[in-house]
């Protein structure tokens, strides 16, 4: 048992890793491809990651079935879902590049680290379809976060936000900034729906298909390789809509879209549901939280990045509501784990 506890803590590790690279990696991509096709090329890499993880564990366990000829068991309704998450994960990545051209880079970072709490209130609505689960310390705490918002947003010093010492020199820049927040905002919602829907994804999937019924690892791999090929086609349609000029540096755009892809997209994400699978405690989930803050240091080191002393409070005050919520959604689940017995 100890054994298998080190191994989840070192997948978990994996994943922070991987996902803190996430913002830099991003950034550096989309300026070498252009934004859209950056994104349509990650999900692409990504997906095809999925395939490839796929067969090798059917090789590994003999499993002799093809996960395909079983779509067509999905509904409607289940189609719907995997849609609005491929449109959701094509839309946030989308999102968080325009915004990081906007405001100070290490902002976005931890904006987007909103997400669970929108997270929290987009559950009962999505999956329970109902407001009353939602409890008012809840919504309290949603309060805290919004002023950690306004305090990077108050301290922004690459676009010169109000409270800046540059906030007097032009108005534009202001109109940009702010205009950064909302993508931010936007992005961190859309992130939230995605992983929200994404559970009942794989819910839809664990039912229809007799393949992944009793093997967890095959059902997470199915799912990301499922939910990324939805995102495909909306960012195909994205390059449609918004051309972009060709860039000298594609070939070294698509080495860093291959990394995103594969490395972070779907290799961090299967880390952590292994290390999921093979923790003896939940409070390890806790440790998620070092993601936004390696993040900001890896934009810092790379010269991508600000940080002053607004963004560090902006930050701690988000990641503090992020484990507060965290730690009280765990006391609630226990409390009525107990009820129950």
């Amino acid at each position: 048992m100890k054994s298998l506890n080190s191994n989840g803590l070192s997948f978990f590790l994996f994943a922070v890793f991987a996902y803190s690279l996430y913002p830099l990696i991003m950034i550096l991509g989309a300026g070498k491809t252009g934004a859209v096709f950056f994104v349509f090329l990650s999900q692409l890499f990504a997906t095809l990651s999925g395939f490839a993880f796929y067969y090798l564990y059917n090789l590994r366990r003999k499993v002799h079935s093809d996960f395909m000829s079983s779509l067509p068991a999905l509904t409607n309704e289940h189609w719907l879902f995997v849609g609005i998450v491929g449109l959701c994960c094509a839309v946030t990545n989308i999102f968080f590049i325009f915004a990081a051209s906007m405001m100070n880079r290490a902002g976005v970072v931890v904006i987007y680290d909103t997400w669970p709490i929108i997270a929290m209130l987009l559950t009962p609505v999505v999956i329970q379809k109902s407001w009353f689960r939602i409890k008012k310390r809840h919504l309290f705490m949603s309060l805290p976060m919004l002023a950690g918002i306004g305090l990077i947003a108050w301290g922004d010093q690459t676009t010169g936000l109000p409270g800046s010492a540059e906030s007097m020199s032009g108005y534009n820049t202001n109109i940009v900034a702010y205009a950064g927040i909302l993508l931010a905002l936007m992005g961190s919602a859309t992130l939230a729906l995605f992983n929200v829907m994404r559970i009942q994804v794989s819910n839809y999937l664990e039912q229809t298909m007799p393949l992944v019924q009793g093997r967890p690892v095959l059902l997470a791999i199915v799912s990301e390789t499922v939910c990324r090929s939805a995102a495909i086609p909306f960012a195909m349609l994205f390059l449609v809509l918004f051309p972009e000029p060709r860039s000298d540096t594609v070939i070294e755009g698509v080495g860093w879209a291959f990394a995103l892809g594969a490395g972070v997209l779907f290799l961090g994400n299967s880390a952590y549901v292994l290390a999921m699978l093979r923790a003896t405690s939940p409070s390890m989930h806790l440790l998620w939280y070092l993601v936004p803050v390696f993040a900001v240091f890896w934009l810092w080191a790379c010269g991508l990045g600000t940080i002053t002393l607004p963004v560090i409070a902006g930050a701690a005050i988000v990641i503090l509501s992020n484990v507060y919520l965290e730690l009280n959604r765990r006391k609630d689940d226990f409390a009525r784990r107990n009820n129950a017995d």
